[in-house]
């Protein structure tokens, strides 16, 4: 009898692309372009244009999706990056996983710093600060980063005992979560609450391949609701973001979309989206964002139809010298 295949190695034969995360991927890549550079940028230098205003009074105020629909952009883009990393874990041997891991996300998110301490010194990026309500972007792909973390040191649990990783991620995030609320770090708090965002897109793929029955994958994602709401009672910088709505909201349009065909075929601008949205997401706010004020001395039309182009072209630059980011 031949022996059980090690659990560092692939357990399903499917693709960890899948196709169902371009339509979250893309909404959500849009969305923070709209959000950074369309809401933020023109709230913090005196814009506030009409349909701006028109948006949030009748879409963003009664569905309860502040920020201009920012933090449902974000929460999306988590979601599909549990999802997605998860499919990885679970394709790929564990070597190969994490050395693909740190070679896309670690030197472009090393690059995007590198640009905003040098825009810092004659233009107006978005902070490199660890506070969400200063930079949420930032504070965003720190989240994923923290999610990718526990990932690798739990993948070689997910193939034959992945409740054992799910509940070990989340007793890592009860935990720091603790430790916050008990020291006061409210940053730290919001950050730990936030991780529980890639572990619902964790869940959602477990569930998706049989791996996860509903009864074992549904307390624990009402746990990752339960962790958000917990982190708005703790801390006060956290109540006026509403991130159980913006989360509840994600998930229903992730569960829509994950069960479009994975043999569909998509429009090219929708292709580039998605294979470039982590490099568009770590350069939005340190090269778009101040590029947008560098060149309004132009005209505010053209000064973002030149940012929107370099932002594109600088994406398109890192996905050339690291691979695709989905």
């Amino acid at each position: 009898m031949s022996s059980p295949p090690e659990p560092t190695q692939p357990i399903a034969s499917v693709s960890a692309r899948h196709a169902g995360l371009h339509a979250p991927v893309a909404v959500a890549t849009v969305l923070i372009a709209y959000s950074f550079l369309g809401g933020l940028w023109l709230n913090r230098h005196g814009y506030s244009p009409e349909w701006l205003v028109v948006v949030r009074e009748w879409f963003n105020k009664p569905l309860g999706l502040g920020e201009d629909f920012g933090f449902l952009a974000i929460a999306l883009l988590l979601m599909s990056v549990g999802h997605l990393l998860t499919a990885r874990a679970m394709t790929s041997p564990w070597a190969v996983f994490a050395k693909r891991l740190a070679w896309q996300a670690l030197p472009p998110a090393a690059i995007a710093a590198v640009l905003g301490l040098l825009f810092s010194l004659f233009a107006d990026p978005l902070p490199l600060a660890f506070d969400y309500q200063a930079n949420p972007l930032l504070f965003s792909l720190l989240v994923g980063l923290a999610f990718a973390g526990l990932l690798v040191l739990t993948a070689p649990l997910l193939p034959r005992q992945w409740p054992v990783a799910v509940v070990a991620q989340l007793a890592v995030v009860t935990f720091t979560l603790t430790v916050a609320g008990i020291a006061d770090v409210p940053q730290l708090g919001i950050l730990a609450a936030l991780v529980t965002l890639p572990i619902i897109g964790e869940l959602l793929w477990l569930s998706r391949k049989g791996l996860a029955r509903f009864w074992e994958a549904a307390p624990l994602a009402l746990f990752c609701f339960a962790l958000l709401m917990v982190c708005e009672h703790l801390f006060r910088e956290a109540r006026d973001w509403w991130f159980p709505v913006a989360a509840v909201s994600a998930l229903m349009l992730m569960l829509l979309a994950v069960r479009g065909d994975a043999r569909a075929e998509h429009p090219r601008p929708v292709e580039w989206l998605v294979s470039r949205s982590y490099y568009l997401v770590v350069l939005c706010g340190v090269l778009a964002y101040p590029l947008v004020g560098l060149l309004d001395l132009l005209s505010l039309p053209i000064s973002y139809v030149v940012s929107l182009l370099v932002w594109g072209l600088g994406a398109e630059l890192l996905h050339r010298w690291f691979g695709k980011s989905t």
